[in-house]
């Protein structure tokens, strides 16, 4: 089994791909298929898949990774906006004389700008609970 995997290596050293964009990638796997092809013998179609499939699955990571950062990123521009949409509106509230109103808006502000841990401290919420 050695000998497969001093293949697998040789391999996909000279499979790597000059940068990490979608292009490369298809090309790549594309080799790869066409080897699957192009086998000699069963055992080597088979090295040939077992590639395939860490191409595939290495893939799939980089688009969840992505997908995760774009999620935080639009979390975090969602609880920016909000903060300051609630600054901006309990400042009015506050200096047309509706204080009550106001306090409570910057209170939604404060609560916005609050880190999970604090809120947990202060709420008493564990993280297993969803109420």
């Amino acid at each position: 089994m050695s000998e497969a995997e001093g293949k697998l290596e040789q391999i996909s050293a000279q499979l790597q791909p000059a940068s990490d964009t979608p292009a490369n990638k298809t090309t790549a796997l594309l080799q790869v298929e066409e080897r699957i092809a192009k086998a000699n013998s069963p055992q080597e179609a088979l090295v040939w898949t077992q590639i395939r499939g860490e191409l595939i699955k290495q893939n799939e990571i980089i688009k969840e990774g992505k997908q995760k950062r774009l999620i935080q990123n639009v979390q975090i521009w969602r609880r920016i906006s909000v903060s300051v949409a609630a600054l901006t509106i309990g400042l009015v509230f506050f200096s047309i004389g509706s204080t009550k109103a106001g306090l409570l808006v910057i209170g939604v502000f404060l609560y916005q700008l609050v880190p999970d841990l604090a809120k947990e401290a202060f709420l008493g919420r564990g993280k297993g609970d969803d109420s």
